[in-house]
């Protein structure tokens, strides 16, 4: 028809531009199907502010995932829309020089600093923190005074809130260069965290020469202000941070705090600026949070007037969210009220996963102060999040078999092998079984080469959840690889897999049936990917 969808946008702001769709094939018309409408393929129009998703491949390219500068703010604008008639969409002036496409030839990854871009990238997408240390060190190991990766790992450790390991790793950055931008931003941090305020000031104003975190350093200094009640130093610094970045959130609420006045600009140009709209409303902010997960949003704000030494306010928040169990922990930390500790212990550990590192303190408090297996719990989830697995294990080990949460075994079994990785699945199963532990126990015994034992568990999960797709795909594949092939083909005949952007591990195990007999492969489009070009 030559119609089509526009995306307009100024080619200095922003640089990534997608179509997506599964195929024009039938692994993606299968989706049609599913469809609320009749109108043919479906396709996602993407744009981004710079050229990637991220992607760990694309490290070995000249595009890496960008880090974005703490407290950074990006805005851009864009429109979309319909085009009536693609005459009517021209080329707007010359296109620019064209970039480098491909990583230098011999460039060295294995060296430091290949090794410290590969370690970086992995930091900056979040996707393993192990290995980014692991890279950073092995980077270190080559070049031990090579700054760049020393303000990295010290990224790191102030990410698990490991103050004294921050310092560490700075000093010895700081004592290459006393104006490294990076080393005195996160020393100053982590200072202003253990509440150093005269250390803090002194680094963090040093960070203040690079532009890179000047506005993220002054709205710190602005919070150490904030946190002795100097009011009139806490704005001024928090002036210097919004000059710098007049969206610094951090700085917008120093501001909102200290002068109320301001505080209803803020609020006009943010409406969703809880913290701020608590500022000037008080408890009735609560009726715009309407988030999926509203304790969430009470603790990142309570976390925030904690550290900036608003106690009072931190506590309100914690209370709002009282069904949180770290929410109650944070509270009796803040209050340091053990007796609160045995109220919070009624609360479910199911979906609690802590992340954060302010809140480490308390959990470690926790456990100091109380022998509830819980405390103990959440502390290994949080160190685990930080890649910190030995000492998470030493705490899920110390609960020995007291909890009786089938989450708790679950997870556990996660860092066990053998016999202990199976008991705790035998445990978990006691404790409140789930399709989720019959696919673990699955797991466990096709692992191990069980076959016999993967077949006759699988079947008796997906007969109690006859619907559930990772129990179906196991006991497909239970049935393959133990030879019974016809038997194979004809249960995957009679589910419904539905498609995702990663499926193919039904189709997989029914041709591998297929090959087995001799057949030809075919795609069954009820096993969720249908044939490819």
């Amino acid at each position: 028809l030559g119609m089509g969808a526009v995306h307009r946008s100024e080619a200095w702001e922003k640089f990534g531009r997608k179509i997506f769709l599964l195929a024009l094939s039938r692994e993606g018309g299968i989706w049609e199907d599913l469809l609320t409408d009749s109108n043919g393929q479906y396709a996602e129009l993407q744009s981004g502010r710079y050229f990637l998703q991220p992607g760990w491949e694309a490290y070995a390219t000249p595009f890496k995932h960008p880090v974005l500068a703490p407290g950074s703010s990006e805005r851009f604008a864009e429109s979309w829309g319909v085009l009536r008639r693609r005459e009517d969409l021209r080329e707007d002036g010359p296109s620019p020089v064209a970039r480098p496409l491909a990583a230098p030839e011999g460039f060295d990854w294995d060296g430091a600093y290949g090794l410290y871009v590969r370690g970086s990238q992995h930091f900056a997408m979040g996707d393993d923190l192990a290995e980014a240390e692991r890279l950073l060190n092995a980077s270190l190991a080559l070049a031990p005074d090579f700054a760049p990766a020393l303000d990295a790992l010290a990224a790191i450790e102030m990410r698990r809130g490991d103050y004294a390991a921050v310092h560490g790793l700075c000093r010895r950055a700081l004592a290459v260069s006393t104006v490294d931008e990076d080393a005195n931003y996160l020393d100053g941090y982590a200072y202003f965290a253990e509440g150093d305020d005269v250390s803090a000031r002194d680094r963090l104003g040093m960070a203040t020469f690079g532009t890179k975190n000047r506005s993220a350093a002054y709205a710190l200094i602005a919070r150490t202000f904030l946190r002795s009640g100097e009011s009139e130093k806490a704005l001024k610094a928090a002036a210097k941070s919004l000059a710098s970045n007049a969206w610094n959130l951090d700085a917008l609420l120093v501001k909102a705090i200290v002068d109320r006045e301001a505080a209803k600009g803020i609020l006009e140009q943010y409406p969703l600026f809880h913290a701020v709209r608590r500022e000037l409303e008080g408890d009735s902010f609560r009726e715009f949070v309407r988030n999926e997960n509203p304790d969430e949003t009470y603790v990142e704000i309570g976390s925030w007037y904690e550290e900036s030494g608003l106690f009072d306010r931190a506590a309100e928040m914690y209370s709002f969210a009282h069904e949180s169990l770290i929410a109650m922990i944070r509270l009796a930390y803040l209050k340091r009220d053990v007796s609160m500790l045995s109220a919070a212990s009624g609360l479910p550990v199911d979906g609690v996963a802590p992340f954060r590192r302010e809140t480490l303190p308390a959990l470690r408090w926790a456990v100091e102060n109380s022998g509830d297996w819980r405390w103990r719990y959440c502390l290994a989830v949080l160190l685990a999040s930080f890649a910190k697995d030995a000492e998470a294990v030493k705490l899920l080990d110390s609960c020995a078999d007291e909890p009786d949460s089938a989450v708790f075994y679950l997870f556990r079994s996660l860092f066990r092998s053998g016999a202990e990785k199976y008991r705790d699945l035998v445990l978990a199963q006691s404790h409140g079984d789930s399709w989720r532990v019959g696919r673990q126990m699955c797991d466990y015994f096709a692992a191990g080469g069980d076959l016999a034992r993967y077949l006759s568990v699988a079947a008796g999960y997906v007969k109690k959840y006859p619907l559930c797709n990772p129990l179906q795909l196991a006991y497909a594949d239970a049935l393959e690889k133990n030879g019974r092939y016809d038997e194979c083909l004809s249960f995957l005949r009679g589910v419904t897999i539905l498609p995702s952007e990663f499926s193919g591990g039904a189709t997989a195990i029914w041709q591998r049936a297929q090959k087995a007999l001799g057949m030809e492969p075919t795609w069954p489009e009820n096993l969720g990917q249908g044939e490819p070009y």
